[in-house]
């Protein structure tokens, strides 16, 4: 069992005496969905940012996305392909990304330590949330 705050509302709304509704429940994540969104959006853009202005951080954390994506397809038996070498090709980008979309789970991200890294240095240096 996954110990994250959605899954405590849920084991919570499940008790007999729980005050909990479904309709609190949905509350509750259309809150946090909607609270997310303006920080998320800002901290992806500063990651974006610096992942332009350090080109090295940004080939770091390509190689290690490349590095997760050789590792699941070889427990599929076949060969990685997200690397882009037809940039006209959109519907192939975009089959691309879904398969590798496939490969991040909540065990898969926990191995992307320098991600994990460049994006924990963003938020260091421009906080979503002013402090």
């Amino acid at each position: 069992i996954k110990h994250d705050i959605l899954s405590r509302f849920i084991e919570l709304g499940e008790e007999s005496d729980s005050r909990l509704t479904e309709k609190t429940l949905r509350d509750i994540v259309l809150n946090f969905v909607i609270a997310g969104r303006d920080t998320t959006a800002t901290t992806l853009s500063w990651f974006i940012y610096m992942m332009i202005k350090n080109p090295q951080a940004a080939n770091k954390v390509r190689k290690e996305l490349e590095g997760l994506e050789e590792e699941k397809m070889k427990e599929k038996n076949k060969e990685a392909s997200v690397i882009i070498t037809d940039h006209d090709d959109v519907k192939s980008f975009t089959e691309r990304i879904s398969r590798f979309a496939e490969f991040l789970t909540y065990d898969s991200l926990g191995k992307l330590l320098y991600l994990h890294a460049a994006i924990s240095e963003t938020l260091r240096l421009y906080p979503a949330v002013p402090q």
